[in-house]
């Protein structure tokens, strides 16, 4: 409602705000500013005397069509000088992305909706409403209103970059991020697909790249998993390791990027995708992450989630793998309460993200890989993403997270951690699946796990049978947690050394069931190239 409220309210223009400052005190300085005010002054004249025919839009035909005529002109002098020297310009398709996005906004003002873009190529594009008597328009990413109740001189209100990433919520795209010839994987409905068109079916482990942080048992691990027939596997990643332990002086110098690459390389070349999570941002644990004032702040995940994923190294290493990689953005990122109202706050944290971080992987050179979001509530609150988008309820939540991708290749992801203790018996994880499958959107398994809320292997116990079950039944991907290094119950541990598995013994244990069930085991994952 901000963006509304700034583009309805605008700050006046910048004919209006160009006022010498203190510092402007020279007489050489004086000069130059009254040549730029001089001249800003009959260029700003110029667009003011264009616009004024909106005034006149109850007219005939004919004069509303010179009146136009005379607007083309007019604003073709103005917008020479109106903001200044030109230095990036949005692309039609943004334009028109936002002109569509403030009309359903504004459906009073901007009407009838859907009224021709026109424009001067690399200068101005505007929309004009004779329903309210205005104009709307976008000037070296600046955006204009004029006309109705904004009155004759145009109103400065704000910056295109502010509301694009809103806008392209709304279920448009931006071409402002090229989309490589070449795209290994490719979220389509509710799949993720290979370059081909084959549906993939995620079936995996999640495992630290190394134990602890403190042992290189990288290549063992890695062999040990394919052995499984697992086709991807989650990587749990620290980008800052003072995030990760409680005493980061006895942390080795095993997480680095060099070796991060190591096992991106290592997994790719067995067959196996990895999918990459950044366990940074994570409630009560990661260190500082225990408060609920930390939760959903934005600043906070951009301080330690959007600054990792547009680091000038870490996109290095994302550009040289990008053809076999999947980015899990943030583990269990944000909390949700039962009435939805932290809702806003989750989406738009994920919304300005994955823009942003497009973006500044475009301009690196980094395509098309796919991203993957989590549910709040450590994973778990899964009907976040089901239920209707508050701003706009034609859409869910889900859905206006995908719509923020300009790539639309984003997955969503939720952590099973559903305990009987809390109700979830079978029926209500059947349900509950069966709703995830009704969506149509692209959610995965992320983790699937024995036990809920980090607790011992007797309490909040999840029926994960069912889970599983149910994922295969209705094609949703799943990651099992985890293959080692589970230190509340071992139960979870699928193989407690890294490289041993336990052998089968036709026990219904979680590792055995995971490693060997006919039905959901890895043992009968679908395996796919990995390029």
């Amino acid at each position: 409602m901000c963006a509304v409220h700034h583009l309805y309210y605008g700050a006046y223009g910048s004919c209006r705000q160009f006022q010498p400052t203190a510092d402007q005190s020279s007489r050489c300085q004086k000069r130059v500013f009254q040549r730029n005010i001089h001249k800003r002054h009959h260029c700003c004249r110029a667009a003011y005397q264009g616009l004024h025919f909106l005034n006149s839009h109850k007219e005939n035909p004919m004069k509303k069509h010179i009146q136009l005529q005379r607007l083309r002109h007019h604003l073709a002098i103005g917008a020479c000088c109106l903001f200044g020297a030109m230095s990036a310009h949005a692309v039609p398709s943004d334009n028109d992305c936002f002109f569509d996005w403030a009309e359903s906004q504004l459906p009073k003002i901007f009407s009838p909706a859907h009224q021709p873009t026109q424009s001067f190529p690399g200068v101005i594009s505007f929309r004009t409403y004779p329903a309210s008597g205005t104009a709307l328009g976008v000037m070296d990413m600046n955006v204009l209103v004029a006309g109705g109740q904004f009155g004759n001189l145009p109103l400065n209100a704000g910056g295109l970059r502010d509301y694009l990433p809103l806008a392209r919520a709304s279920n448009c795209a931006s071409t402002t991020t090229p989309t490589p010839a070449a795209v290994s994987f490719q979220v389509a409905g509710r799949f993720l697909q290979d370059s081909a068109g084959t549906k993939i079916n995620f079936r995996g482990v999640n495992v630290g790249v190394f134990k602890s942080g403190y042992v290189d048992d990288l290549q063992r691990v890695a062999q040990a998993i394919h052995g499984t027939g697992a086709n991807s596997v989650r990587l749990v990643w620290w980008g800052n390791t003072a995030n990760g332990w409680s005493n980061p002086a006895d942390a080795p110098n095993l997480l680095t990027l060099s070796n991060l690459d190591r096992a991106i390389t290592e997994y790719a070349s067995l067959g196996i995708l990895p999918i990459l999570e950044l366990h940074d941002a994570t409630r009560y644990l990661a260190v500082g992450m225990n408060t609920p004032a930390t939760w959903n702040d934005p600043a906070v995940f951009k301080a330690r989630i959007t600054d990792f994923w547009t680091h000038v190294d870490v996109m290095a290493l994302i550009k040289k793998h990008q053809s076999h990689l999947v980015a899990n953005l943030a583990n269990e990122w944000g909390a949700v309460s039962g009435n939805y109202a932290d809702a806003p706050a989750f989406v738009q944290n994920y919304t300005s993200a994955i823009a942003s971080i497009r973006s500044t992987w475009a301009a690196a050179g980094i395509g098309n890989i796919p991203l993957m979001v989590d549910a709040p509530n450590g994973g778990t609150n899964v009907n976040v993403f089901l239920v209707p988008n508050a701003d706009q309820p034609k859409f869910t939540n889900g859905q206006v997270i995908l719509n923020a991708d300009p790539l639309k290749n984003t997955l969503l992801s939720t952590h099973t951690y559903w305990p009987e203790s809390e109700g979830y018996t079978s029926a209500r994880i059947t349900g509950l699946m069966a709703d995830i499958e009704r969506s149509g959107l692209p959610i995965v398994l992320g983790e699937v796990g024995t036990n809920a809320n980090g607790s011992s292997c007797n309490a909040d116990v999840v029926d994960w049978n069912t889970v599983m079950t149910e994922a295969v039944a209705r094609n949703i991907g799943m990651l099992a947690w985890t293959w080692y290094e589970e230190g509340n119950c071992n139960d979870m541990n699928i193989a407690p050394d890294g490289s041993t598995l336990p052998a089968n013994d036709g026990a219904m244990t979680f590792r055995n069931q995971v490693l060997r069930n006919a039905n959901y085991g890895l043992n009968r994952a679908i395996r796919f190239s990995v390029p």
